[in-house]
């Protein structure tokens, strides 16, 4: 599994440094997310850069009423993925860090950056919220949060890792 068992799982753990590559379910990684957000577009969002379309696949604060919504209530990208864009922001595994303002258009796994797992850890969240506009709903918007702290504007969504994968 890529986590230890649930006993073993305490603050100040260190993960296994292959827990990319071990089977079973866990947050993704922030290239993982983006990779799935995008679904092969380039562009800002993953069906294209208009504002005007993001009420087709996203709820925002133009369309919330101030609260999240049951998932695949919209078109879902190109990966049949759903609600990548607003509704919630969801939790990356990687500790918060700073992106050179000339990062590569393709964020890489830092992997062995991001083995020790400590309580209160500042973490990204990818995605965008319900309260958010539609200039901060896009493919490439992050924000760090601290884990221990209570977010009504934050969810997960688990990345698997099949047996035989290549990261």
């Amino acid at each position: 599994m890529c986590y230890p068992p649930l006993s073993q799982i305490k603050d100040g753990m260190k993960l296994p440094a292959n827990y990319l590559r071990r089977t079973g379910y866990r947050l993704s990684t922030e290239a993982e997310w983006e990779f799935a957000c995008r679904a092969g577009a380039s562009t800002s969002r993953c069906y294209g850069g208009s504002s005007e379309l993001l009420g087709h696949y996203a709820r925002f604060v133009l369309n919330s009423n101030d609260r999240t919504w049951p998932v695949g209530q919209f078109k879902p990208n190109d990966f049949g993925l759903f609600d990548m864009h607003g509704n919630i922001w969801e939790w990356c595994h990687e500790g918060a860090i700073e992106l050179p303002s000339s990062f590569p258009e393709v964020i890489e796994d830092r992997e062995e950056t991001n083995l020790k797992v400590t309580a209160g850890q500042v973490r990204m969240v990818r995605g965008g919220s319900f309260d958010r506009n539609a200039k901060h709903i896009r493919s490439a918007s992050r924000l760090r949060l601290r884990t221990t702290d209570e977010y009504l504007i934050v969810g997960l969504r688990v990345a698997r890792t099949l047996p035989d994968a290549k990261p």
